[in-house]
């Protein structure tokens, strides 16, 4: 991790409904920027924003039923005060709540599930701009490998996937030669460590521009 995030918000551990769950920001091991290995990105990112909208999921319905139970105290609070004094002004019932201690743990409460959902909705934010900047990277190294030659299509065919993750190529999976045209073409695990190779030296080069900062 770089000096220039501060821990305490590039990984935190929150409770959705009594699950722990990691909120892994930056730093070695975290799912949020892109790897080397653009082919299982892509192939990850459509479960990782899966799993974050579950967690928001989960954070609404809890901050639900917090504030529920904040306003059910409140009431409660507010029925016992009336009860004793019928006529006791609107403004004191509500200094009376407000100074107990309940209402500051059930005030604490509905904050840290606030918190909660709005952490999962950045990360589910932040994955989906992932898959966006996937998207970009894999047009253009696609681009840049028709460049050197080595073409894959820009739409899927028949039975196949896109052919960023290798699939889909006109090419056997093992073989280099086309059996339309005779052409002799990269292999299908050419042109994935080719694309690997592009994406891992752009990361290093960003990386080097950063750190001369």
């Amino acid at each position: 991790m770089t000096a220039e995030y501060a821990e305490r918000f590039a990984r935190q551990k929150i409770k959705v409904q009594g699950t722990v769950v990691d909120v892994y920001i930056v730093g070695d091991g975290a799912e949020l920027p892109i790897g080397a290995n653009l082919s299982d990105e892509m192939d990850r990112v459509a479960a990782q924003l899966a799993y974050w909208a579950a967690v928001v999921a989960d954070a609404k319905a809890e901050l639900t039923q917090v504030d529920a139970w904040y306003r059910r105290y409140r009431a409660d609070f507010a029925l016992k005060v009336l009860a004793k004094d019928g006529k006791i002004a609107d403004w004191k019932v509500k200094y009376q709540i407000e100074a107990s201690d309940g209402f500051v743990q059930h005030k604490n409460a509905v904050a840290l599930a606030e918190k909660n959902l709005a952490l999962a909705e950045g990360m589910v934010r932040a994955f989906d701009k992932k898959a966006n900047q996937l998207q970009s990277k894999g047009a253009r190294i696609r681009s840049e490998l028709n460049a050197q030659g080595m073409t894959t299509p820009e739409t899927p065919r028949e039975g196949r996937g896109w052919d960023l993750s290798g699939r889909g190529s006109d090419s056997d999976d093992d073989g280099v030669t086309s059996p339309s045209d005779g052409v002799a073409r990269p292999s299908q695990a050419e042109k994935i460590r080719r694309m690997e190779e592009i994406n891992s030296a752009r990361q290093k080069t960003g990386k080097a521009r950063r750190d001369k900062r």
